[in-house]
């Protein structure tokens, strides 16, 4: 399943849009990676990037979805637990024993399933609450 960002998943927030492009762009490396047989080896590469990167890109939502009462606060909140619990156990799935081709294909599969899932079904929820199409998390969430 290809992942490809549209304006279907546009929040309304620039910043949060922006930080989910870039989650698309690192899903599509993944995946071209797949492509060429070189998923194995660039398995540690997303593990690395999403160990960082979403966990800023979850407080950073988070925050705005409380500073704008959005709705879909408290499920978003326990979908980002569900989703960090299921990366940490590939994650020690990798660090045990290595980028096996189910290890690829299973963060493959979680990425590319569950971000469009994801924002589809819960982020863009924030359209309705930001009112401004222009907020930006620096202005909301501080």
């Amino acid at each position: 399943m290809t992942v490809v960002w549209d304006n279907s998943l546009a929040t309304g927030s620039h910043s949060v849009d922006n930080q989910h492009k870039e989650l698309f762009r690192q899903v599509a490396a993944f995946e071209d990676a797949m492509k060429q047989g070189k998923g194995r080896d660039e398995l540690r590469k997303i593990l690395d990037f999403l160990a960082k990167y979403v966990v800023r890109h979850f407080a950073d939502e988070e925050k705005l979805m409380a500073k704008v009462n959005c709705p879909a606060a408290a499920v978003n909140k326990q979908a980002h637990t569900q989703f960090l619990t299921t990366y940490s156990n590939l994650r020690k799935q990798f660090d045990g024993a290595g980028a096996g081709p189910a290890l690829v294909l299973d963060m493959y599969n979680l990425l590319s399933k569950w971000l469009v899932q994801h924002i589809k079904g819960i982020d863009v929820q924030l359209r309705d609450c930001c009112g401004n199409a222009n907020q930006n998390l620096v202005g909301a969430a501080n």
